[in-house]
């Protein structure tokens, strides 16, 4: 099976469940609309409703933002307080989701023996969520060992571009290094995210408990299929770089000087929301269909 067919197998599967990326959206909305209203109402109590208002808030300079804490401090430090308690949350609620997916995955790809057809969406769904956090809280703990690692070669390389180039005197030297850098960081940084999504298909996949050898199985699994693993994964990206482009273009066509406008303004974005949902169950399922079949 090519990757083109695990590609259309994730895009297949993310498209057959429907409630799945409804619930994805559903829960982005609910933190989404929380942080809209509570920077709405700061911009409300401290600089009002006017035209004016708005296009500060559009460009956001930094004079805006120093008049903002030197006048408004409290008020704009307990509203960030509370965003940031809020991602946190939603930090921990986007582990239970994950859990939730690929236990959803699970069942379409080898349906639990016995059960295929007495298994509710929710059981299935929940089931998974809480099944899992535990174990899926611990592997993101323990990929704290990649991440060091991540930073640990930026900043050598950060290092080394400093010495090559004697602090800058060699010119050409730092554009190369300027342009190093940041391809290296986008290239670790996703193989990371591949490592990392492949240890909780496999956790999932084989229902283990050894969450820490699952981490450096996942590396071996992923570099030992290098060229596969990163062509599945980027062709997603690609997909979600499309999506994302189609949005920000057809965003900006629309108008925003009438209600019917801003209304297909707001219904557009919700779209673009939707799509992202849908985008991160083609990823598992894709990537799940994958695993199975390679996993041996």
């Amino acid at each position: 099976m090519n990757l083109f067919r695990y590609y259309a197998k994730g895009v297949s599967r993310a498209s057959s469940q429907p409630k799945l990326v409804f619930v994805i959206w559903l829960f982005n909305i609910l933190f989404g609309a929380f942080a809209y209203f509570r920077l709405n109402d700061l911009f409300s109590e401290t600089i009002g409703r006017s035209l004016v208002a708005e296009k500060l808030i559009k460009r956001f300079e930094f004079s805006f933002l120093s008049e903002l804490l030197v006048h408004h401090g409290d008020k704009v430090g307990g509203v960030f307080s509370s965003l940031i308690l809020v991602a946190l949350f939603y930090f921990l609620v986007s582990i239970f989701l994950a859990g939730g997916i690929l236990n959803m995955i699970k069942k379409v790809e080898r349906p639990f023996p016995g059960e295929e057809q007495h298994r509710t969406f929710a059981s299935v769904f929940f089931q998974g969520g809480g099944k899992y956090y535990g174990r899926f809280f611990r592997l993101l703990i323990y990929s704290v060992i990649l991440w060091v690692f991540f930073i640990g070669v930026l900043i050598f390389l950060y290092k080394l571009g400093g010495s090559l180039s004697e602090k800058g005197a060699k010119e050409n030297v730092m554009v190369v290094f300027s342009l190093i850098t940041p391809a290296v960081a986008v290239v670790l940084f996703n193989g990371i995210r591949m490592i990392l999504d492949y240890a909780r298909i496999r956790i999932v996949a084989e229902d283990t408990n050894q969450v820490f050898k699952t981490l450096f199985q996942s590396v071996g699994f992923v570099f030992k299929r290098l060229f596969r693993t990163s062509g599945l994964y980027y062709s997603l990206v690609l997909t979600g770089l499309v999506i994302f482009l189609a949005y920000r273009f057809l965003d900006g066509w629309i108008p925003k000087d009438a209600a019917g406008l801003i209304l297909a303004g707001f219904i557009l974005g919700q779209v673009f929301i939707f799509l992202r949902g849908w985008l991160k169950v083609a990823f598992q399922a894709g990537q799940y269909s994958f695993y199975l079949d390679h996993r041996r």
